[in-house]
């Protein structure tokens, strides 16, 4: 570790819709932009938090409050999970980049008819983050693509295009998160990529009320049945699968209330 550059080094945090936990990852960008993982962690959100989340996360009346101390809470957590990455690889702040945060979306209601003023929100200050670990943190990446008239999701595609692209193939990668996206990426022309619809989130929310477990390990209680073509067609009636792309989509549509 004591040969590799300071300018090569960069952490990233994320916490997606499942709320199961904050992923955070160090990793060496070449001159060639190949990405070397050195190390990784999960670090746990408490009970307490992840409820408040979910409750943020849900079309109701919201406290302010509440969204305040979260995000407080939260850009805490953050910085906790990059303090113990680091010690975990044993590598010192000063040999870091940056950190680049995701945060916690909180809320999603990207551009459409439904929506005639889009807008995403994701807390877990970053001001926090940086001043805690004293490495620059860069944040707040969904605004910018809603400012130029983007969904502000999926941003999967930008990482698949850059891993994934290959000069003799034209390739499709499927990305199951809480919510579930598809990447397009030709051999030329522009990539495109878009949310196809829910994703771990309400299979989290199954195994965890009927199961009694976090999630279903390696898919096993999934690949022990066929799925309810009843069940499946009712619930492929949801406007949202019949939308042309670009679309995104989040917890404020498929949510337990809607399962």
């Amino acid at each position: 570790m004591a040969n590799r550059t300071a300018s090569s080094l960069f952490i990233g945090l994320m916490s997606g819709t499942s709320m199961d936990a904050i992923d955070s990852l160090l990793v060496e960008l070449a001159d060639n932009k190949t990405a070397t993982v050195l190390g990784c962690h999960s670090h746990d959100i408490p009970d307490q938090l992840r409820q408040d989340l979910a409750t943020l996360s849900i079309t109701g009346g919201d406290a302010i409050d509440l969204l305040g101390e979260a995000d407080q809470q939260l850009g805490e957590l953050f910085a906790d999970a990059v303090l113990a990455l680091l010690a975990t690889c044993a590598i010192s702040p000063t040999q870091i980049t940056a950190i680049g945060s995701h945060g916690q979306t909180v809320r999603h209601r990207p551009p459409g008819k439904q929506h005639p003023h889009p807008f995403t929100l994701q807390i877990g200050d970053p001001n926090i983050i940086a001043s805690r670990t004293g490495i620059t943190t860069v944040a707040d990446f969904r605004r910018a693509d809603i400012a130029v008239g983007g969904q502000g999701a999926p941003l999967a595609p930008a990482f698949h295009k850059h891993v994934f692209s290959d000069p003799e193939l034209n390739r499709v990668i499927v990305n199951i998160g809480g919510m579930a996206n598809i990447t397009w990426l030709p051999l030329s022309g522009e990539t495109i990529g878009f949310d196809t619809g829910p994703g771990n989130r309400l299979l989290d929310y199954w195994t965890q009320t009927h199961l009694h477990v976090p999630f279903d390990d390696k898919g096993r209680w999934a690949s022990q049945y066929a799925s309810d073509e009843t069940l499946l067609g009712a619930l492929k009636s949801h406007p949202f699968f019949t939308e042309q792309p670009p679309k995104s989509t989040g917890r404020e549509e498929f949510n337990e209330q809607w399962l």
